[in-house]
């Protein structure tokens, strides 16, 4: 039986064998060794004999980890999938995700055990599988998770086979940049490892990372229309006006027609722009429009006196 240099802390590996009906004694910052775990220099480290890999459908399967790609538009959210490879001795699993907090969030996460709507079981978690989140370091991009896959169901393993467990919904801000942000596994909350019934830690053979993908929103499109006029309300021809983007700085403009009218159509919504008009003979007031997100009729302008 080999050691593995696998910290666990002492309370999460404690709730997680009292979840499975195993009550491990606890004593002075060391687990009972009849758990198959030893304390060197004070920590606390689980003793594992190596696995081979089990079998589902005939198909051999390792021991894994990994996070399955999402993607979302600013101000949005995205879904990531936690997926095990699991060889069917697994009772509960835990893990450190780590994200970018300036692009990615969970919108009300909390330390607690199924208090997380954005942190929910996945379709192939066993029946009553619950899930304890540690959300202390949450605003620095790591949440710890354990995942009892027990549940209510005391002596029920991991079925054997490749299992969709934890999903997480994570918020996209409104203010981040358009491209590919890691979505990764660590030990910083919690050691990454799966834990068998009798207490030992099961490591994965493999722990791969994810990814998150924030594109832009859909360029839905509207219009602005209005008059250009002189002081005395008579339609002003050839006046020009001007429409500006105001974070793009990209500028359009149009000539006004007989009656002094004009239109800007296939303008991007959800964006704010300037317009302005100008004349030789007249001076015109520059309007702002912030976050148009619907068409714009009678946006007129007077001459100043």
């Amino acid at each position: 039986m080999s050691i593995y240099g696998l910290r666990l802390h002492v309370a999460a590996l404690s709730f997680i064998l009292t979840f499975v009906g195993l009550s491990p004694a606890v004593t002075h910052g060391r687990v009972a060794p009849n758990f198959g775990i030893v304390s060197v220099s004070g920590d606390v480290f689980i003793s594992s004999p190596t696995s081979a890999p089990n079998e589902a459908n005939g198909v051999v399967v390792d021991r894994t980890i990994r996070l399955i790609d999402g993607s979302g538009i600013v101000n949005g959210t995205a879904v990531v999938q936690i997926e095990l490879g699991a060889q069917g001795d697994e009772v509960a699993s835990q893990f450190t995700v780590n994200f970018d907090p300036a692009a990615l969030s969970i919108a009300g996460v909390n330390s607690g055990t199924d208090t997380n709507p954005n942190i929910i079981t996945g379709l192939d978690a066993m029946p009553g599988t619950k899930i304890t989140v540690s959300a202390a370091r949450a605003a620095v991009g790591q949440i710890g998770l354990i995942v009892n896959h027990n549940g209510a169901n005391n002596g029920t393993l991991l079925a054997v086979g490749t299992r969709r467990v934890v999903v997480i919904t994570f918020q996209i801000a409104n203010d981040a940049a358009l491209g590919t942000y890691p979505v990764t596994l660590s030990d910083t909350v919690f050691s990454t490892t799966s834990i068998s019934a009798q207490g030992t830690a099961l490591p994965f053979s493999q722990v791969l990372p994810g990814t998150v993908t924030v594109g832009a929103p859909s360029l839905s499109q509207v219009s602005i229309n209005g008059r250009v006029m002189t002081p005395s309300g008579a339609g002003l021809r050839s006046a020009r006006v001007i429409l500006t983007d105001i974070l793009t700085g990209e500028q359009r403009s149009i000539t006004t027609g007989t009656l002094g009218y004009y239109e800007f159509t296939g303008v991007v919504a959800g964006r704010s722009y300037t317009v302005s008009a100008s004349s030789k003979r007249y001076r015109f007031q520059t309007k702002t429009l912030t976050n148009l997100v619907s068409d714009l009729t009678s946006a007129d302008f007077t001459a100043l006196e």
